[in-house]
């Protein structure tokens, strides 16, 4: 029996990819593809899938993105395997992802046998963590992983008042870990903020 996978990114040029190389796997079927956490959702209430594979970023979905969106997949479709593929880059984060219970982390910037790897032994029952660092105590210059994804939503324009909602915290939450992140990173301002993170790999590179 073929390994059953969905394909979940918001750029179509790497769902496109992604599916080009796997189908080349005789032992894996793309039984879809979607374009937001709505779409996802839409797709595993629709069709049999055992793996799904998706992007850390993906907005306009009905559920989020980010930690917000996977959190919410492993509540809703609790025995489902997930591979998050990925340009996030972030420790704080990818040991967060982690510890709610994903199987695998892979880079889209490693070889694509490494994708591969990730599903047949997230398939065994195993993890598949790469590039995931030990996990360390917080020190003065690592955000943490709420406050990295306080700043990834603030790069991609939503405000302050909206990430709130989007997190189910307090604005003024929101903004003490802006305000810390931005401390952190040696920033003053939002607009040196989001020109730095606008940069390429300037969002890994920060942490």
């Amino acid at each position: 029996m073929k390994i059953r996978i969905i394909l979940a990114d918001s750029q179509p040029l790497a769902i496109a990819g992604a599916r080009h190389f796997l189908a080349s796997v005789n032992t894996i079927d793309i039984v879809g593809t979607a374009r937001n956490s709505g779409e996802v959702v839409e797709q595993l209430d629709r069709v049999a899938c055992d793996i799904l594979i998706s992007e850390y970023s993906m907005p306009n979905g009905n559920y989020g993105d980010g930690l917000a969106y996977f959190s919410f997949l492993k509540r809703r479709y609790p025995n489902l395997k997930i591979i998050v593929y990925t340009t996030v880059d972030v420790p704080s984060l990818l040991a967060e992802i982690a510890r709610i219970g994903i199987c695998s982390v892979v880079s889209k910037a490693s070889d694509m046998e490494q994708l591969i790897l990730a599903i047949n032994t997230v398939l065994a029952g195993n993890t598949h963590f790469p590039k995931l660092p030990a996990v360390r105590k917080p020190d003065s210059g690592r955000l943490s992983a709420k406050e990295a994804e306080v700043i990834r939503l603030f790069a991609s324009g939503l405000t302050i008042a909206e990430i709130s909602h989007r997190l189910s915290r307090s604005k003024k939450t929101i903004s003490s870990h802006k305000s810390n992140a931005k401390q952190k990173l040696g920033i003053g301002s939002d607009a040196g903020l989001f020109s730095s993170l606008c940069m390429p790999s300037a969002f890994s590179a920060a942490y």
